[in-house]
């Protein structure tokens, strides 16, 4: 018989979060598409701080540091890597910051990531018209500057993959893990004790204590996959352990993937079975050329 098919079932599907089971999948293979998510599929960052003005408390090299892993929005496929020194709309993105605290202010002023500011060059408003260039998140505080105090300075985006800098890593957590599901063995009895210890440790959405078996008193079970960072068994007695059977599906890996918001996390995993592809059929060339 020849090897099954790699499946890809998705399981949860948020904003900014992933989870997806890798059916008949190699470790090779997951860990193939780990690496790649966090150091080879490329994300526009801030490459060049040209600081005009920093009157604030935060070093110059700080506040540039800080500056450069901020987040940006913007779409990868719409730019090119830049290999020279010519700046077009197609390899550089262009921003701005200049924030001043009044000096009736009275108090300190917090500036947030929505005091950066996109400056458009070539067709850019027009391409991204829909979609503005900023940063993913609004809200991240850069700074406090107090009264009379100063911040000016021009940002400059290039193109970029992870193993260049951390900045340019689209995901954060990434991760996959055997899938293990759990069972209650019908063969014995659960006694109300037992049921009040289920009912403490485990976490909602696992177990429905509404629908009792009234044969063997177990609960009905809605979610069987078993995430260890769920669960406290240590205070479990043993004759509640050799009750519930615990699984693990070989052949079956579940692969969680966390975007810190430039790339959909369902896009995420395309790219980089996209780039996956490229790789092996470059492998394929290079082999054949030298046969």
């Amino acid at each position: 018989m020849g090897k099954k098919k790699i499946q890809i079932k998705v399981t949860r599907l948020e904003e900014r979060e992933i989870d997806f089971d890798l059916i008949n999948s190699e470790f090779p293979f997951a860990n193939a598409i780990r690496r790649i998510l966090l150091a080879e599929v490329p994300t526009m960052a801030i490459e060049k701080v040209h600081l005009y003005r920093n009157t604030s408390e935060l070093p110059d090299f700080a506040l540039c540091h800080r500056l450069g892993l901020i987040p940006i929005k913007a779409n990868n496929k719409e730019f090119e890597m830049r290999n020279s020194d010519e700046e077009t709309d197609r390899n550089t993105i262009y921003l701005s910051i200049d924030v001043q605290c009044p000096v009736e202010y009275g108090e300190n002023l917090h500036v947030h990531s929505d005091s950066i500011q996109w400056q458009p060059i070539g067709d850019q408003a027009e391409r991204f018209k829909t979609d503005p260039i900023r940063p993913v998140d609004l809200d991240i505080l850069l700074m406090k500057l107090a009264p009379s105090q100063r911040i000016d300075a021009k940002l400059e985006c290039h193109k970029g993959i992870g193993k260049e800098h951390a900045k340019y890593c689209p995901v954060a957590a990434c991760f996959y893990r055997f899938v293990t599901e759990f069972y209650f063995d019908q063969s014995k009895q659960l006694d109300k004790n037992e049921l009040e210890t289920l009912r403490t440790f485990f976490p909602p959405g696992y177990l429905d204590f509404d629908q009792i078996d009234e044969t063997n008193g177990f609960p009905r079970i809605r979610n069987n996959r078993f995430n260890r960072s769920d669960f406290t068994m240590q205070s479990w007695n043993q004759s509640l352990r050799e009750k519930i059977i615990f699984e693990t599906k070989n052949n079956t890996l579940a692969f969680t993937i966390e975007s810190i918001g430039i790339i959909e996390p369902s896009e995420l995993v395309i790219q980089s079975i996209d780039i996956l592809k490229s790789k092996c059929i470059k492998f394929i060339k290079c082999i054949k050329q030298n046969m």
